[in-house]
């Protein structure tokens, strides 16, 4: 979930507020705001509501003042509100008294939030006496919206909520004497350039500045005045040209619930310095992250941090600090064990062992503890047994995991990648699902312990792991022995019954045949493995798809229930030493080739194949062509890559000359349209096709080996260039459609598609809206008609380029319009573009000097 300004809003009024995740497993922009879900409200809501509610909101409007002292400041207060509100869009016809006004309260019953927050700020008697003030930003974003100096003459304001786009922050604000001041723009714009200096005397229990774009440029100073009032919260976050040093917050130390900085990318300074200061603050939020925060945790011969943790005891306090450290976690925080409820010191370099002591901790939550991205060394720390994720990635651990570990019942995923962790693979408490153990040094095979897990996802991608990874499935020395099944038995142990979705053990050099890493898995539904770089060899046999089991009269038989690879989408086994697949022998003996109905059965929802870099690779089964195929960097291609379109479509449906039974249901070949892909400025590329029972595919052309697509540029080289007009009725979308060009491109190169002995041609192609001097004006309507020029550039030896030039225009002149249409509109929705309702109108074709060919198509 997205975090907006009014979960902000909910974390403010509630009665405890937030700190957020970070980081790849908890994320701060996806933080928990289940618990403030129905506070969640927009400005549009906000403003809508106001407007359109004859009961203010559930609020009443008929709220009579205490005395007539308090009447007269709300007649004061009237006559300065009403014609604000008015400026903004609210409907103040009706209104005659204060109360009555739009985003003017006298009551409870604000957004449900109010009761709890006007006790804490107001005071129990403020209704008849104070109001609150809660002016969103105008429906229309066009209308400015500023803070009027005449606000802070207002005289009874307990609550002032004050929305702004635009303007800056006038004189004066020292003199409201409002509980709470909450001042935010719209993320992108709000108060422009520097803020008076009696900003920072204002007298508010609580500060919220907010939501303002780069024009605001305030400069955090290092007295502040308001620091003496300031007792409850303290919010500045998302201010994008907000500077100055954080560590003046220290002076703020009459705060009692929630200092909440971030988001403010401008502002610097050591906040655990500021920290030191806060000496009232006990329970509620922490919360200082997304800034230029940089220095060491402070410390001295007297760790001022023993004080400072034990001072909390009994409490409970939601901490989240993002700083540049460097340094250690003085030991002093041990003393803060049992305080956080939420623990976030992700990314900020910290060195040293891990000094809490968590596994104790009652107040955390599920997610609570997050320290990836440091550099902490000594063991892997305890954690708490209600904890159900954890991200301790990026740091130094050594030794196994903890015991504690295995008493948190609820713990599901577990990040230790990138922690220089070396020696065997550790065990894992069975309720984990999701493994992450990339990056690490560790060896050996998986442990035993692992069998009782219940696991969806494993990762232990870039480590030295050798062998066969598991203890089980099918192992011995001698891998071919697998596939016979008198000794198949004799190898096999029984598999964890884990529902396993996907394994990444890519870059660990395994060193064994790919068949016998697929016979290891074939147990399991996964719907993706990661194998690259595994020093695999061999081929993958048939057999190896097949989950078995000992036959009832002996022998195997396939085992009852088993998937297999049924669900698999993804496979890479890219930079490996593989010789092919589909074929039951290593030479690709053509009558060991796969039955076609033997990989629909076994790989029906397999998507895509990587087999980039594996330069042993001979032979794939024809099938395989229709997956999304990467052969980058194999010697595979020559064979399979045609002359044209037509030479594709004589052998599709006929039988593949390396594959018994065999058709071929997909073909690719080169277009006469050719880009440069190659370094070399003598050669030109061709465009990659497929023909298929799909209809025409575009392929990478850099996926493939140059040698196969390039041909050399002969030094001669002429154009022919051409306009026409198309009828789209979707002109100026059309003509912004990059996928538009490329359909006509295509649908050009097709009809020129006999080579004529030229070395290469390439069509370019431009679009536009007006009509061209040489064209017929007749039909020109604008907004409808789209101008296409085209240049045909034909390259090679001088006769065979004159030749092929004379061929070309002759063939454009004779082109039949409606059928080109037909071309472009089937080329543009097979790129996958839009379905448009065009029409070829006219067609002009001049040489390269620019003699008229033909004047209509």
């Amino acid at each position: 979930m997205r975090v907006t300004s009014w979960h902000y809003v909910g974390s403010i009024l509630g009665s405890v507020s937030l700190a957020f995740a970070a980081g790849p497993l908890l994320d701060a922009e996806n933080a928990d705001f289940e618990e403030f879900e129905d506070l969640e409200l927009s400005d549009s809501r906000l403003l809508t509501e106001t407007q359109t509610e004859p009961e203010h909101e559930g609020v009443p409007t008929n709220t009579t003042a205490q005395d007539a002292e308090i009447e007269e400041d709300w007649e004061h207060d009237f006559e300065i509100l009403k014609p604000i509100v008015t400026a903004r869009g609210f409907n103040t016809s009706g209104a005659r008294r204060l109360c009555e006004l739009p985003a003017v309260y006298c009551d409870y019953g604000y957004r449900r939030r109010v009761t709890t927050y006007a006790q804490t700020l107001m005071d129990n008697d403020w209704i008849g006496r104070d109001y609150m003030l809660v002016m969103p930003l105008p429906e229309d974003p066009g209308v400015p919206a500023i803070m009027d100096a005449s606000l802070f003459s207002l005289r009874r304001v307990g609550y002032f909520q004050v929305y702004v786009n635009s303007g800056p922050m006038p004189a004066g604000i020292e003199n409201l004497s409002a509980a709470m001041v909450w001042i935010q723009g719209n993320k992108t714009h709000g108060l422009e350039g520097d803020v008076p200096d009696g900003f920072w005397s204002m007298r508010t229990r609580m500060l919220l500045l907010a939501m303002m774009g780069p024009q605001f440029t305030a400069t955090l100073p290092q007295e502040l005045p308001l620091c003496e009032h300031v007792d409850y919260r303290l919010y500045f976050y998302r201010l994008q040209g907000f500077s100055g040093d954080v560590s003046a917050l220290k002076q703020c130390n009459k705060i009692t619930d929630t200092v909440e900085v971030f988001y403010n990318p401008l502002l610097g300074g050591n906040v655990f310095d500021a920290m030191l200061g806060w000496d009232n603050l006990m329970n509620g939020s922490i919360n200082l992250w997304g800034c230029n925060f940089t220095g060491l945790v402070p410390t001295g011969d007297v760790d001022p941090w023993l004080a400072w943790c034990s001072a909390r005891k009994n409490t409970k306090l939601r901490f989240r600090v993002s700083q540049i450290v460097e340094g250690p976690l003085p030991d002093g925080f041990a003393e803060c064990s049992d305080i956080f409820s939420r623990f976030y010191v992700a990314n900020n370099q910290m060195t040293g062992n891990f000094p809490l002591r968590l596994q104790d901790n009652k107040h955390m939550i599920e997610n609570g503890v997050c320290i990836w991205g440091n550099s902490f060394t000594g063991p892997i720390p305890d954690i708490p047994a209600q904890v159900t994720a954890i991200d301790f990635s990026g740091n130094r651990w050594s030794g196994d995991v903890p015991t504690s570990w295995f008493s948190a019942p609820g713990l599901s995923t577990v990040d230790l990648s990138d922690c220089e962790m070396s020696g065997t693979i550790p065990n894992i408490p069975p309720s984990v699902t999701s493994i992450d153990l990339s990056k690490n040094r560790l060896t050996g095979m998986i442990p035993e312990s692992w069998f009782d897990a219940n696991l969806e996802q494993i990762d232990l991608s870039d480590n030295n792991i050798s062998g066969p990874p598991f203890s089980w499935g099918w192992v011995g020395g001698d891998t071919d022995g697998n596939k016979d099944p008198d000794t198949f038995l004799t190898y096999n142990k029984k598999s964890p019954e884990w529902p396993l979705k996907k394994i990444s053990l890519s870059r660990n050099p395994l060193g064994i045949s790919v068949g016998f890493l697929m016979g290891m898995l074939v147990q399991y539904q996964l719907e993706e493995i990661q194998a690259a770089s595994c020093s695999l060899s061999g081929f993958l046999y048939i057999f190896d798809l097949y989950a078995q089991e000992e036959g009832d009269g002996g022998g195997l038989q396939t085992r009852s229930g088993a998937d297999a690879f049924t669900k698999l989408k993804v496979l890479n086994v890219a930079n490996n030493d593989l010789q092919n697949i589909g074929f039951n022998d290593l030479s690709g003996t053509k009558s060991l080739c796969w039955p076609s109905d033997d990989l629909e059965v076994q790989l029906p929802n397999l998507k895509t194949l990587d087999l980039s870099h594996c330069k042993e690779l001979q032979k794939i089964h024809p099938k395989l062509f229709e997956l999304d195929l990467d052969l980058r960097g194999t010697p595979l291609l020559g064979e399979n890559v045609r002359v044209n379109a037509s030479s594709c479509r004589e052998i599709l449906g006929q039988p593949v000359p390396t594959c018994d039974g065999a058709t071929w249901s997909v073909c690719f070949y080169l277009v006469l349209s050719y880009s440069t892909i190659s370094n070399d400025a003598t050669q030109e590329c061709g465009l990659l096709m497929a023909e298929g029972p799909a209809g025409t595919l575009e392929f990478d052309a850099t996926a493939f080996r140059p040698d196969v697509l390039c041909r050399e540029v002969n030094g001669y080289e002429t154009s022919t260039r051409g306009s026409m007009v198309l009828q789209v009725p979707e002109a100026e979308a059309f003509v912004e459609d990059p996928l538009a060009k490329r359909g006509i491109e295509l649908a050009l190169a097709k009809q020129l598609e006999t080579s004529g002995g030229a070395a290469t041609v390439s069509v370019d192609v431009s679009l536009s809206i007006v009509g061209a001097r040489r064209l017929s004006q007749r039909k020109l309507q604008a907004g409808s008609q789209v101008k296409v020029d085209f240049a045909i550039i034909v390259a090679g030896q001088v006769d065979q380029v004159a030749a092929r030039e004379s061929e070309i225009i002759s063939t454009l002149a004779a082109l039949d319009t409606a059928a080109l249409s037909e071309d472009i509109k089937s080329n543009i929705q097979s790129l996958g573009g839009a379905s448009y309702d065009l029409a070829v109108e006219e067609l002009v074709v001049l040489s390269d000097e620019g003699d008229e060919a033909s004047e209509d198509g």
